[in-house]
């Protein structure tokens, strides 16, 4: 609490800087002002961060109410994820991944899709008919084809277009 204060405290000196750095300096372009005042900020703002960097992975959980973010198979967490995938398109398209979990749903789920895909496979397997999975979203399909991918008699694809895509697995 008293680390917050200080830099808050800190934070508001320097933003006072703006108003009276032009003053005490008005032989200094404003462009190098300006730079000055983002690196003070930042330099602020680095420790803060350094300093709850173990916070921020639940930052989403803390701000939103549990039961809403994983209503209707965690619509909102995905749509949540899918924003800030967007924002940060040419991070992603570099490598970083971004993903939002809450309340451990993330490995639940996945726990629950490996489940189910080897129960269908072995149905698959025994009576030789295909089995077709609800419509998922990507992240899912993935999973499910990532698991059966190795397992001998069974094959899998994709079918569908849009929000109505679904796994098949097929006897090999």
């Amino acid at each position: 609490m008293l680390t917050g204060v200080l830099f808050a405290l800190a934070a508001g000196l320097v933003w006072g800087l703006v108003f009276v750095a032009p003053l005490m300096l008005p032989d200094y372009p404003a462009a190098l002002l300006s730079c000055g005042r983002y690196v003070a900020f930042g330099l602020i703002a680095l420790p803060l961060g350094w300093l709850d960097r173990r916070n921020l992975a639940g930052f989403v959980v803390g701000i939103f109410d549990l039961p809403l973010l994983l209503a209707h198979n965690a619509e909102l967490l995905d749509a949540l994820q899918y924003i800030a995938r967007r924002a940060f398109s040419e991070a992603v398209a570099a490598g970083v991944q971004i993903d939002f979990d809450a309340g451990g749903y993330r490995h639940a789920r996945r726990q629950e899709l490996e489940l189910m895909a080897v129960k269908a496979a072995e149905r698959v397997k025994v009576s030789r008919v295909p089995f077709v999975f609800d419509p998922m979203n990507a992240q899912d399909r993935r999973i499910i084809h990532t698991v059966l991918v190795d397992i001998e008699g069974i094959r899998t694809e994709s079918e569908g277009e849009g929000q109505m895509r679904r796994v098949k697995v097929l006897p090999g």
